[in-house]
Parts: C-alpha cells; structure tokens; sequence
C-alpha cells in the first residue's frame, strides 16, 4: 500500500509479506515413529516515509524488518520430544 498523506509534500509506502518452509530432518523421529519436521516462517515488514521540504530537496525514512518464527528446532539424529531446541520469537529479529 502506498499513496500521499498530504498532497504533494508527505507520502508513505508500506509492504510486507511472509514465507514458510517444513522440512522432513533425516535421522529425527517422535517416539511414536512419525518423522521430524523443522517448520519455519519468515516475515518482511517495509515502511517508507518521503517529505518534499523544497522544490529541490526531498527527506525520506526508510524501515526494513525481518523476523523468523521456528517454534521447534529440530536437529538430525534426535528423538523430537527429548531434545528438541525451542526457537524463542522474541529473539528473532534478524540484524543486517
């Protein structure tokens, strides 16, 4: 979404999106035999602020952030429920 806030002189941009991946982890089964899967989700939010100060001079801010979602962390060759790493979302901000 995107469109002037006031008429030619502050305009915004704004987008996001969201992705998710399972994958089966060789070697990692719950004790009642089905495989492990590794879930994860990743998310793209984009903000864009743009300001025409003069004719010729224009300010813009521009935010881009990531987060990563995987609830269960599954590594190979481990029994899921015995020892299984927890992702923590509050800690996933990706930094670039």
């Amino acid at each position: 979404m995107a469109g002037p806030v006031l008429k030619d002189r502050l305009w915004f941009l704004g987008s996001g999106r969201r992705t998710s991946n399972s994958q089966v982890v060789a070697q990692a089964f719950y004790r009642d035999g089905r495989p492990g899967i590794n879930n994860i989700a990743i998310s793209n939010l984009t903000a864009r602020l743009t300001a025409q100060l003069t004719p010729k001079n224009k300010l813009s801010a521009h935010v881009d952030r990531v987060f990563r979602s995987n609830p269960d962390f599954v590594s190979p060759g481990q029994i899921v429920e015995e020892s299984s790493k927890t992702w923590d979302p509050r800690r996933g901000i990706y930094v670039t």
